[in-house]
């Protein structure tokens, strides 16, 4: 029987077959873990599975990650994946401490397998904060791309922005400012993604939005803003908290909140949509009502809009409106 599989692979599985053991010794190549990985998975041989998944998490290194991870990938084997995650994104601190860059196509296969890049190595830095630190432009924006908090605070209260090139030698302070710029506007592409990901189709309901048909609810705004008509039933099965607090108040509800903060927390119950130009003009209103009221969703677009701002202001201060 012909077989693509290394001797070593297959005097595993058949050692593996007789005595119900592994020999780890005869694996400890990478090439022939893999297959050993492949022999069980054809033949449905789970406790060889198990056992070449320990074998992987006991010899990672850097020569063996990238066939190792695809192998946890291939094969659905989630404590390597993990362990190959780890190794790859800041269990191993060694390259940190010693500024080695990490290879990007590695951490591009993780951040695609779902690694988060906001985690921190044992120093407190981010993933991005480490790449900024180096100078490590294609790096940074590779993160940024997938997720990276750029504004996430580190020790000395600083940012990824405030770290850009401290430990390279080779940049100059133009690049430097380009590199920042360059961050900025990678994180605000990726914050206007994340505020179309909040869009959702209008529904049936949005017929219904500020529409006195059926009415059993009238908001009173603050300051005198005008009064909104609304339907109990929706707004109860669009939040328990909402739910609640409507029982204990009766048909006409005064609020704090201005009429565009209450009229942004009703389109979004309604349609599932938000306004934008609401979260400009209130966006502590929209907030304080998202958070009373326990709207996640809304919460988050409220957060995502105000880093947005932040972001914003960054690339003015930095000099990318010219």
């Amino acid at each position: 029987m012909q077989v693509e599989q290394s001797a070593a692979a297959v005097r595993a599985m058949l050692g593996f077959m007789y005595t119900g053991q592994v020999d780890g010794a005869a694996l400890a190549a990478a090439e022939d873990l893999r297959g050993a990985l492949d022999l069980a998975a054809q033949h449905n041989l789970e406790g060889l599975l198990a056992a070449c998944e320990q074998q992987g998490v006991a010899m990672l290194s850097e020569e063996t990650v990238v066939p190792l991870a695809a192998a946890a990938h291939l094969h659905e084997l989630p404590a390597l994946q993990a362990a190959c995650a780890a190794f790859t994104l800041g269990a191993r601190q060694e390259r940190v401490l010693l500024g080695q860059p990490l290879e990007v196509d590695i951490v591009e296969y993780w951040l695609g397998q779902g690694a988060n890049p906001n985690t921190r190595c044992g120093l407190g830095l981010t993933a991005l904060g480490r790449a900024s630190i180096q100078g490590n432009r294609e790096l940074c924006l590779l993160y940024l791309s997938h997720g990276a908090d750029l504004l996430a605070v580190m020790p000395g209260s600083t940012t990824a922005l405030d770290l850009y090139g401290l430990e390279s030698h080779e940049l100059l302070p133009k690049q430097k400012v380009e590199g920042c710029i360059a961050m900025i506007a990678a994180a605000l592409k990726c914050k206007d993604a994340t505020m179309a990901k909040l869009q959702v189709p209008a529904s049936a309901t949005a017929k219904l939005l500020f529409s006195d048909d059926f009415s059993d609810l009238v908001f009173a705004c603050g300051g005198g803003g005008g009064r909104l008509s609304a339907h109990k039933c929706l707004l109860a099965a669009g939040s328990e908290h909402m739910g609640a607090w409507l029982m204990a108040n009766g048909e006409d509800v005064q609020v704090e909140q201005s009429c565009v903060a209450v009229c942004a927390m009703l389109r979004f119950m309604y349609t599932g949509q938000v306004d934008g130009a609401a979260l400009a003009a209130d966006l502590g209103g929209v907030l304080a009502l998202a958070t009373q009221h326990g709207l996640q969703g809304l919460h988050e677009a409220c957060h995502e809009f105000n880093v947005q701002c932040q972001l914003q202001a960054l690339w003015v201060q930095q000099g990318g409106d010219e």
